[in-house]
């Protein structure tokens, strides 16, 4: 199915694989006209696991740490910040260099976080291995 999926990518398109096909089905592909298609006709296929919360605490904790050295680049890289009910009407040519669609309003992100067993101002502990 994944191969399947990638031969029905139209040009810009993006595929998120987001499983593992299983068994142990082999088939022939010519790497050369997949190497084209995907530079030239613009196509991006990745390849995703789920994490686990402690991952994105983790990724969260590098993003400030990027931040509190480099102040302002982050901000710079979103040039545009949608609402996922912008996303049906949504005109791709208009867009920048980046543009994120918030899963959940930006309003309502600090009543998400909270520290376990802290009051709302308490600074969130983070855990990670490196």
């Amino acid at each position: 199915m994944a191969f399947d999926a990638m031969e029905a990518l139209a040009p810009n398109g993006v595929l998120a694989l987001l499983g593992v096909t299983p068994g142990s089905r082999s088939i022939r592909i010519s790497a050369d006209l997949l190497n084209r298609e995907l530079v030239l006709e613009n196509k991006l296929i990745l390849g995703s696991v789920n994490a686990s919360r402690r991952d994105f605490e983790t990724g969260l904790y590098r993003l400030q740490q990027m931040e509190e050295r480099f102040p302002g680049v982050l901000g710079k890289l979103v040039t545009e910040r949608l609402r996922m009910e912008d996303v049906p009407q949504l005109d791709f040519a208009k867009l920048g260099i980046k543009a994120v669609v918030d899963v959940v309003p930006q309003e309502q992100w600090v009543q998400l976080v909270r520290a376990e067993g802290a009051g709302a101002e308490a600074e969130i502990a983070y855990s990670f291995t490196v």
